[in-house]
């Protein structure tokens, strides 16, 4: 940062996952008339509503960096971005039946990206450790496929089993659930 710069303009993005909103918002820097005993205190408080109306705080503190200083904070008119990324899936449930006791059951749930961003999985989230998940990590583009692999592992179950998954991705309707269900028989 040079001495005699007088205006710093920020530019800050936030990314909330329930849904992915991006809030852009500045802030200005501006040269602190501060110098010897009587140095600024300053603590920044940012308050955004999910209304209209946006407003922020400013206190201040002891500058940083030389001659530097957060003096104000603006947060009017932020630009909300959402996602337009969106999941078409052939089916959301699976039902693999009845398995004996001990064997791995996969099933492939294809999906199809019908939005207009790229549609990017943070995590697949089984409920229980007997289910593992494997995914397409890479974006997928408008118009294109994917898949969500499931593997359950009966090795420690009886009887009927309901398992959610739980897919968290920059779609527009938030996370995405899909089930599996059968019946665990014992050895013989």
């Amino acid at each position: 940062m040079q001495k005699n710069l007088s205006i710093l303009t920020l530019k800050t993005i936030l990314l909330i996952l329930s849904g992915i909103v991006c809030i852009v918002f500045s802030a200005e820097a501006q040269k602190s008339k501060y110098r010897g005993k009587a140095k600024p205190k300053s603590k920044v408080i940012y308050s955004a509503r999910t209304s209209s109306k946006y407003r922020s705080k400013t206190a201040y503190r002891k500058p940083t960096r030389s001659s530097h200083l957060v003096s104000s904070v603006i947060v009017s008119n932020p630009t909300i971005v959402r996602s337009q990324a969106a999941f078409s899936f052939t089916s959301r449930w699976y039902d693999f039946g009845d398995v004996i006791q001990g064997e791995k059951v996969t099933h492939t749930f294809p999906f199809k990206n019908t939005g207009k961003d790229p549609l990017i999985i943070s995590v697949v989230q089984p409920t229980c450790g007997c289910t593992v998940t494997e995914w397409t990590r890479t974006p997928i583009p408008p118009g294109q496929s994917g898949d969500i692999t499931v593997t359950f592992d009966s090795k420690s179950s009886l009887n009927q089993q309901n398992k959610t998954i739980t897919v968290v991705s920059n779609a527009a309707t938030g996370n995405e659930r899909l089930y599996i269900q059968g019946n665990v028989l014992p050895k013989r």
